[in-house]
Parts: C-alpha cells; sequence; structure tokens
C-alpha cells in the first residue's frame, strides 16, 4: 500500500515523501552528496517522484510533469554516475522519454 511504501520511503531517504515534491533536483542530489548509498536513495527518490507523479490529477498538471522531468533527471543522473549498470533503468529512461 502507498502508506507502508511512503513509511518505507521515509525511513531511507530521511524525509517523507510528499516532501519530495517542493524539492529539486539540485537538492535531493546535494542532500545524498556524502551518503554512502547516495546512488540509491537519489534512484529512489526519482522513483518516488514517478510514483507520485503518475497518481496525481491531471488538473494538477504542471506539478505532475515537472514531478515527471525531475524523476527522469534524477535517474539519468544515477544512470551516469552510479557504479551499477540497470537494464531496467535503461528500460524506464527510455520509456520516460518516449
Amino acid at each position: 500500500s502507498w502508506v507502508e511504501y511512503d513509511d518505507i520511503t521515509r525511513q531511507i531517504l530521511g524525509v517523507p515523501s510528499e516532501n519530495l515534491k517542493d524539492m529539486s533536483v539540485e537538492e535531493i542530489i546535494q542532500r545524498y552528496e556524502d551518503d554512502p548509498n547516495r546512488m540509491g536513495k537519489t534512484e529512489l527518490a526519482a522513483m518516488t517522484m514517478l510514483k507520485i507523479s503518475d497518481e496525481m490529477e491531471d488538473e494538477q498538471l504542471v506539478q505532475k510533469s515537472r514531478l515527471k522531468q525531475d524523476g527522469l533527471a534524477l535517474l539519468e543522473y544515477v544512470q551516469a554516475n552510479s557504479d551499477t549498470f540497470s537494464i531496467q533503468r535503461v528500460a524506464l529512461i527510455a520509456m520516460l522519454k518516449g
């Protein structure tokens, strides 16, 4: 459920997932800069932003669109800077760019 997902996300990221709606790509990258699991946390933040965007009403189009673009930008950042390659990440980036 969303409540469980939000709870786990909050524990891992240290912020409620709702707060991600008000954070920029740069803020999220800087937040985890010195974290040993910075790529994992950045990717989780990206996926959470995409999930929130996907569940938003179409009337909230501007915020919905920004969250999708920011989530995509974070995924691309992780893809470019991570030591691990993820075919799922590559596919998701391609789909989002669609």
